[in-house]
């Protein structure tokens, strides 16, 4: 699973368990949090892209 998250989104509080919550139920997970808010953003695009090709 791929887990985008912005350090300055407002809703990133409400999701701050999903990534341990994951991990437990033995998902693979790859998280990375990037310098921006709620939107999406081009290295949203570029990272999803990446990890959709490996």
């Amino acid at each position: 699973m791929l887990v985008l998250s912005g350090e300055r989104d407002p809703y990133g509080p409400y999701g701050q368990g999903i990534v341990p919550l994951l991990q437990r139920s033995s998902a693979a997970v790859s998280e990375t949090r990037l310098p921006a808010g709620h939107e999406l953003t081009q290295t949203d695009v570029n990272l999803t892209r990446e990890w959709l090709t490996e």
